[in-house]
């Protein structure tokens, strides 16, 4: 399929000798797009501006060193393929980027692709399990389980939580990035090339109580158990007595924005550490 519009449609067993097995330039709503493949990017979609919203993006694949993004991709010189609201699991890439190169999304689920979740692209409300995401932009209330993130020198992120990774939480590939209210905990090894700033984590970087930083137990409501794909989410809202609640800084971003949980993203005054605001219990609310 090529530079259309699709509705509730299944797109599923295509293949491209270049890119796009799928589909290509198309916007796409509420789509199952699954077991297609590109021998060139985008083994699922391919295409620079292309919307998907509440997709499926499953089991697609490219093959070759320039196969980049399995279940979708844009090239250098496009705009980034957009995505909200899908999911993208169990994709693969002969390049970079198994589940998306190139995209930006919004509340998302990515879910154990390979060789890793995203590359070159930016995520918010997101969150990623058991596949790594290898990135050059910055990431917002993300959630990063079983593996972390890597990012290019320079890049920032805000209000996220890695837990039981197998590696790092938060690591840079270069140079030093920045984290901003972000929780690292019950990861194998210790952060690297971070930058922690009202952030809580294990280790070094984190002892710096005069940048509001922390290594106290973040008091998840529950902890999960296990490490890489072995690891068993637990809950990672935080408990009311949390060292982390009301302990990050209130940045321009927040306003108007929401929570990996679609709530408010500073509730009480000062935003939480993590993905999560915390909602005491016998809050009242105003219905109008």
């Amino acid at each position: 399929m090529g530079g259309g519009v699709a509705y509730d449609c299944t797109l599923a067993g295509n293949s491209a000798g270049s890119s796009g097995g799928g589909a290509q330039g198309s916007l796409l709503y509420r789509c199952v797009v699954s077991n297609n493949l590109a021998v060139g990017a985008g083994g699922g979609v391919f295409g620079g501006g292309p919307l998907l919203y509440d997709c499926r993006l499953v089991n697609n694949r490219t093959t070759g060193a320039s196969g980049h993004g399995g279940g979708a991709a844009s090239t250098d010189s496009s705009p980034l393929i957009l995505l909200s609201n899908c999911v993208v699991a169990f994709n693969n890439a002969g390049g970079a980027g198994g589940g998306v190169r190139m995209g930006q999304l919004f509340n998302c689920l990515v879910y154990s692709n390979n060789p890793t979740g995203i590359h070159q692209s930016n995520a918010s409300n997101s969150v990623f399990i058991a596949n790594l995401a290898f990135n050059s932009s910055d990431f917002y209330n993300c959630l990063f389980i079983g593996y972390g993130v890597v990012c290019y020198a320079n890049q920032k992120l805000y209000n996220c939580t890695a837990v039981g990774c197998n590696g790092n939480g938060f690591a840079a590939a270069s140079g030093s990035i920045s984290l901003y209210n972000c929780i690292s905990w019950s990861n194998s090894a210790a952060d690297s090339g971070v930058s922690a700033f009202n952030s809580c984590g294990a280790g070094n970087l984190y002892t710096n109580t005069l940048l509001g930083n922390t290594t106290n137990n973040p008091m998840f409501v529950a902890d999960g158990s296990g490490i890489g794909g072995a690891h068993l989410p637990g809950n990672y809202r935080l408990q009311p007595s949390s060292p982390c609640v009301n302990r990050g800084t209130n940045q321009a971003w927040m306003a108007g924005k929401v929570d990996l949980d679609g709530r408010p993203r500073v509730r009480y005054g000062t935003v939480d550490m993590g993905a999560y605001e915390t909602l005491y219990r016998g809050a009242v609310f105003k219905f109008r």
